[in-house]
């Protein structure tokens, strides 16, 4: 019935793994979970090692990364059930009752069902980790019905189950090998495809919050990707709806301001930096400095 498919790289999943084994049981269901451990094992010669199998679970470590994407397809291609419940292996279980939501949630028509994120209530000790945190909880922490408003948009593999054949049809873009917006280009084949996506209420709390100038090196990496993705036509033009980002600096082209920007974001880049990395971060000015920064490259 239910293949859970665990991408994961360098984050403790066991504990998550167990509650997984222990919802799927007590429904008493048919069930495998695959963990495709990314985190590199450089001892051994082998590209691949399967050295962890007990019940339903395996778990593949990989001596070599296979990237986000391709780590997503192999872990599908290894699957055995009509259903592909996909996790990031730094989620967070929130309740006892996640597993059943999903399968109460699927039925002909809903090939596709996103459950959500979210993250803690409280912010970070750590003044590292208040802007990933203020980020996620603002930006990526959605409810469903607003979700619902831009299905595509807010399409996520944080969390999300698909039908096995259709996911092998369309499968993540793996020459996207760099970090970030494979989710995106994954949302927009869907919606050429017509498939849609079912928003429900069922989060998992993101666990991985990464230090502050890491996850500005992290949106510097997703920037650069993105303007390669437009460049080379992988993205066209009807993906500006999808895409804020990128849909705001063809407006700064059109009207001929890029130098004008350009120029403030050298000048005021420093600043704003110095905000995004206290404990207060403003996210209109983390906006502002993703803008400048593709501005800057392209």
């Amino acid at each position: 019935m239910l293949s859970i498919l665990i991408p994961v790289y360098r984050f403790d999943y066991h504990s998550l793994l167990d509650e997984l084994v222990i919802q799927c049981r007590n429904l008493q269901i048919d069930f495998e979970i695959l963990v495709g451990d990314d985190s590199g094992y450089p001892d051994n010669q082998n590209p691949l090692i399967q050295n962890e199998v007990e019940g339903q679970v395996k778990i593949f470590k990989r001596t070599k990364p296979l990237g986000r994407s391709a780590n997503r397809n192999d872990l599908a291609s290894r699957a055995c059930y009509r259903y592909l419940l996909f996790i990031d292996g730094d989620a967070g279980m929130v309740d006892k009752g996640y597993v059943k939501r999903y399968l109460d949630a699927a039925r002909p028509g809903a090939e596709v069902i996103c459950g959500g994120t979210q993250y803690a209530s409280y912010k970070p000790d750590e003044k590292d980790l208040v802007l990933r945190w203020k980020y996620g909880s603002h930006r990526e922490a959605i409810p469903a019905a607003k979700r619902k408003r831009n299905p595509y948009r807010s399409f996520s593999s944080f969390n999300f189950m698909i039908a096995r054949e259709l996911f092998l049809s369309v499968k993540f873009n793996e020459e996207v090998v760099r970090y970030g917006h494979e989710d995106t280009l994954f949302g927009l084949a869907l919606k050429d495809r017509g498939v849609a996506i079912v928003h429900i209420e069922n989060a998992l709390e993101h666990l991985g919050l990464e230090p502050a100038n890491l996850f500005l090196m992290k949106s510097h990496e997703a920037i650069e990707n993105l303007l390669e993705l437009y460049r080379n036509g992988t993205l066209n033009r009807k993906a500006l709806r999808e895409i804020g980002l990128l849909h705001t600096y063809e407006k700064v082209r059109k009207f001929r301001l890029q130098g004008l920007l350009r120029w403030f974001y050298r000048h005021s880049s420093d600043r704003v930096i110095r905000n995004l990395q206290s404990r207060h971060p403003c996210l209109l000015w983390f906006d502002w400095y993703k803008l400048g920064y593709l501005l800057t490259i392209g």
